[in-house]
């Protein structure tokens, strides 16, 4: 499952709106084997949602914006581009690997070439 920056554990519904947990530390080793209370993860959204046992969110409250249509698969792209870099690949092959297949929508969501550069530079430097 993906997670956020700060390594909290992101999941999503079928309209493709991001939501967090509410207390992640007692909540996340929960999930899958009960019903778990989820927030919408963009500031000051009312969103709220139940992350049902087969791990599907239900919306419970409305959310009081459009749908993010392309944030799921950035996060994902950019996951990737990490997992590249960890393995050894140079930093042209690792963007060419994953951005070249990229639709427009995730476009919109991607950071500019010079933050996805950094952000790979750093997570290699972590994991040496």
């Amino acid at each position: 499952m993906p997670r956020s920056q700060k390594g909290s554990l992101l999941v999503y519904d079928e309209f493709s709106y991001e939501y967090r947990l509410r207390r992640p530390k007692e909540e996340e080793p929960l999930v899958g084997a009960r019903d778990i209370a989820v927030r919408c993860s963009k500031a000051g959204c009312r969103g709220t949602g139940r992350l049902k046992v087969n791990l599907v969110v239900v919306e419970v409250q409305p959310h009081d914006h459009l749908p993010p249509v392309g944030l799921q698969q950035k996060r994902r792209v950019m996951e990737q581009l990490k997992t590249y870099k960890r393995e050894g690949e140079s930093l042209e092959t690792c963007a060419q690997n994953v951005l070249d297949a990229l639709d427009a929508e995730v476009l919109g969501f991607m950071p500019q070439k010079d933050s996805i550069k950094r952000t790979i530079l750093r997570a290699s430097k972590r994991n040496c």
